[in-house]
């Protein structure tokens, strides 16, 4: 670890310590993490903009009907099991 590391990491337990943390808006709520490292960010403001408006990119559309598919298929699956493990 270098020093700025330890320095840092003092200073946040210091804090934490003298209860600086304790009142912060948004505590014991879940963090709002819409992470767009991986997209440009020229492309960043669209994408926000498509996603407020409840349209998603054809990637993200694929992605969804393919686990949404894959969700009705284990369904099945497990159905037709409980069906045969009921017969024998």
């Amino acid at each position: 670890m270098d020093i700025f590391y330890k320095i840092a990491e003092g200073k946040i337990q210091e804090a934490i310590q003298e209860g600086v943390f304790d009142n912060l808006p948004g505590k014991g709520k879940p963090l709002n993490l819409e992470d767009m490292s991986n997209v440009p960010p020229e492309l960043r403001i669209g994408y926000k903009i498509l996603k407020n408006a409840g349209i998603l990119p054809e990637e993200f559309r694929l992605k969804k009907q393919t686990y949404c598919s894959l969700i009705n298929l284990l369904k099945i699956f497990w159905f037709e099991l409980h069906q045969i493990s009921g017969k024998i």
